[in-house]
């Protein structure tokens, strides 16, 4: 832009009422002389420096930053003509596969959404004090939530991929930038979000990219990798071209699918905020209700029918230790917890070996807690002639109190009370074998009942409860479903008793029904002690895991995808009905 064409635009903008175009014709009919033309030009005259000299201090500015946000455009559109050829294929939300960003937060691929993965690297944890935390994650306390995160067996080459992945992705962020990556990816709210944008952006590129036929490409169009895995520009070769009309005709149906499908994502992503605005307001409500009445005279309230609502739709998290702590209760009299704790301590110096093979979707930080107190654990179970409790289904059971009670003795109380209950007792001391055979034959009628073709399955491999049941009910299903589902269960699980438990396996199998109708070594292998491994075999598989970090930079873990967790709630609620 000229200083000329600046300063006409700063007049303008400072005279709107008076055109400055010889056309511009008055109220009255009656055309205006535009200030500064003379006869037979089309230009008008100005002398910069004269002009300029002339302006006020105001103008004079918004002249010099017109001139130079001009300048400032040209320079951009011939440096990057490279990504302005695709400008016109690509929304403002995408960036371009040739374009580098620094320093921005990072969201995950839509392949890890949709599976509902959970990122490998965690937000500060809730037992921390946030007073002595800074607002942002520095680089010390990502580097250890990174190591061994699932395994304490640091020989695993697939883990030390991830680790190397990360620290060449999070240490070139700045500690913002870097807390907001962790925290946006450690939302379920924003996970869902993200999910639902996502998919809009693909359906609306679909679109786009519909309309570029084989050698009819503009130059300009570039796809990345990723589409091209998935999309094709040529016709089967024993086929015919396409005639006009039958491309025409391909052409509505195309669009009339996308419309239909962009409709439908637009449709479920207004029902999931009703939904969550729902889930909001009541969870506000229940933790008053909680606080208020219940809490103040507990033992009488939990007594009425009414206040059985409350736990079915979950115990507030900022109360659900103390909560935790009462339902378990301490019938076995544990005394010693901090005696034991120390014991473990010196156990795990002796031999580090015995947690090995275990898999925690936890901080490193807390892994070694949770350690401590399953080593406390199996020596109170050596103390009391207890047989030992598998450490898998240990582990997973001690990280769920963990991470809701806090203390490491309360969760050592907890976890003691819990395993000596008489359905989980009679699983790992063999005990009470006709109370465990009248538990799996009422969970067989009711299997029966709630899914017919099911069961008759099971019948024809020769799969019986006692295969399958003692597990999902000593794990309490840490083992198959996500952290979130887990407390949710245990909520009930407290209240309601024992049944409860064959009333959310009777859920999960019907959600997971398309997975069950294998041989038996395959429904073994979905249900068993190595669901987690078999369902993380992107981590876990050298060459799947090297495949995914070719791509991708942030990868997660997964569980049995059983829907959100309130869906499954309401479904082991009416698996009965």
């Amino acid at each position: 832009m000229s200083v000329k064409q600046a300063v006409l635009e700063v007049i303008n903008e400072s005279f709107e009422e008076i055109p400055l175009d010889e056309s511009s014709v008055g109220p009255f009919g009656k055309k205006y002389k535009t200030i500064g033309r003379l006869a037979g030009r089309s230009e008008p005259i100005i002398d910069e420096s004269k002009v300029l000299n002339n302006l006020t201090k105001s103008q004079q500015f918004r002249v010099r930053r017109k001139v130079m946000n001009k300048a400032i455009k040209n320079q951009l559109r011939q440096t990057n003509s490279a990504c302005s050829k695709v400008n016109d294929d690509l929304s403002e939300d995408e960036i371009p596969d040739n374009m580098i960003v620094y320093n921005v937060p990072m969201t995950r691929s839509l392949q890890c959404l949709t599976s509902k993965e959970n990122l490998l690297v965690f937000p500060p944890t809730p037992n921390e004090d946030p007073t002595n935390r800074p607002r942002s994650i520095d680089s010390s306390r990502c580097n250890s939530n990174r190591s061994s995160l699932f395994s304490l067996n640091t020989n695993c080459s697939e883990l030390s991929q991830i680790d190397q992945e990360y620290e060449r992705v999070l240490e070139g962020m700045d500690p913002d930038a870097k807390f907001l990556t962790i925290a946006f990816n450690s939302s379920n709210l924003m996970a869902q979000n993200e999910e639902s944008t996502q998919r809009n952006f693909y359906l609306q590129k679909m679109k786009q990219q519909h309309n570029y036929l084989v050698g009819s490409h503009k130059e300009s169009h570039v796809h990345s990798q990723r589409t091209l895995n998935y999309k094709t520009f040529t016709r089967q070769l024993d086929l015919p071209p396409k005639s006009k009309y039958e491309m025409e005709c391909h052409q509505r149906e195309y669009e009339q699918i996308l419309y239909a499908s962009a409709q439908k994502e637009k449709l479920l992503e207004q029902q999931r905020l009703k939904q969550n605005e729902k889930i909001i307001r009541e969870r506000k409500k229940s933790l008053e209700i909680w606080k208020d009445y219940v809490l103040p005279k507990y033992e009488h309230m939990i007594q009425l029918p009414i206040i059985r609502e409350l736990w079915w739709k979950g115990i507030p998290k900022s109360i659900r230790r103390d909560i935790w702590v009462k339902q378990i209760g301490n019938k076995s009299s544990v005394s010693n917890t901090s005696q034991l704790i120390e014991m473990a301590k010196k156990r795990l110096i002796l031999d580090d070996r015995l947690f090995s093979n275990i898999i925690l979707d936890i901080p490193e930080s807390e892994q070694k807690s949770v350690i401590l107190i399953c080593t406390a654990f199996l020596l109170y179970y050596e103390e009391h002639s207890f047989k030992p409790v598998d450490t898998k289904v240990l582990a997973g059971v001690v990280s769920l109190l963990f991470e809701n009670i806090g203390s490491m003795e309360k969760t050592l109380t907890a976890a003691i009370n819990l395993f000596t209950r008489t359905y989980p007792h009679s699983i790992t001391q063999d005990l009470n074998s006709d109370y465990l055979q009248a538990h799996y034959a009422s969970f067989e009628r009711m299997l029966f009942k709630t899914n017919n073709s099911l069961y008759n399955h099971f019948k024809i491999v020769n799969l019986s409860p006692s295969e399958y049941l003692p597990l999902l009910g000593t794990t309490f299903f840490t083992g198959q479903l996500s952290r979130e589902v887990c407390e949710r269960l245990m909520d009930i699980y407290l209240f309601e008793g024992e049944t409860f438990l064959l009333r959310s396996t009777l859920a999960l199998f019907n959600v997971i029904n398309y997975k069950l109708f294998g041989t038996k070594e395959e429904i073994i292998e979905v249900l068993g002690i190595d669901c987690l491994k078999n369902l993380n075999k992107h981590i876990f598989d050298p060459k799947e895991c090297a495949r995914r970090l070719s791509t991708e930079s942030l990868i997660g873990f997964r569980y049995m995808d059983v829907g959100s967790t309130e869906e499954f709630i309401a479904k082991v609620r009416n698996v009965l009905h």
